[in-house]
């Protein structure tokens, strides 16, 4: 991701003129907030996958028999402990991969498609790219080392093919995302769906 900082400057403008930041909401108070938000995305959609694990999020309608996310025998949790608070972390395996995990200081070859909860897609890498799992946002570190990678051909016209990897989907807190910066088409505090 690229992004540019702009800055303007206006000679004579007051103090009391000044924009004035707001401090960050503290994360003990946002904590129970994108809980409830996840727990309730979780209960009230379900998710349809395609062969290449594409993922579509639909909300289930009054009388629906679809099964909501958070009863998927796929959905796992992990606790990890941030900001002297424990966060519950939920993602889906879809596929948990053939070879080895890489962990929070590896680097990983990654495709990935991130939204909002209104199903708003603010970033999508539909051929794989490197990250570095230190130097991207916080949740990427806890869930891709939950998977593991496949295996690649490189077929004779000079294309790469892969197999067998790792696939899933994780949701974010906002603590695990951007918290209270506002990046894009992502608003402050919002947790987010990879």
């Amino acid at each position: 991701m690229c992004f540019v900082l702009l800055a303007t400057v206006f000679a004579g403008c007051p103090k009391d003129d000044a924009p004035t930041a707001q401090p960050p909401k503290p994360f003990a108070e946002q904590l129970p907030i994108d809980e409830a938000a996840i727990d309730d995305f979780l209960e009230t959609h379900f998710v349809t996958v395609d062969g290449d694990f594409n993922t579509t999020f639909t909300k289930i309608e009054a009388g629906g028999t679809e099964m909501p996310i958070s009863e998927m025998p796929n959905l796992e949790t992990i606790s990890v402990s941030r900001n002297n608070l424990i966060y519950k972390i939920k993602y889906l395996v879809l596929n948990e991969g053939v070879g080895e995990s890489p962990i929070k200081v590896d680097s990983a070859f990654v495709s990935y498609k991130g939204t909002l909860f209104d199903g708003t897609v603010f970033d999508t890498a539909d051929n794989p790219v490197w990250f570095d799992l230190q130097g991207v946002i916080a949740g990427w570190g806890e869930v891709v080392p939950k998977f593991k990678t496949g295996t690649s051909i490189e077929n004779a016209n000079g294309t790469v093919t892969y197999e067998n990897y790792g696939a899933g989907v994780m949701f974010l807190p906002s603590a695990f995302a951007y918290y209270n910066s506002s990046i894009g088409a992502i608003p402050q505090y919002s947790p987010l769906v990879f």
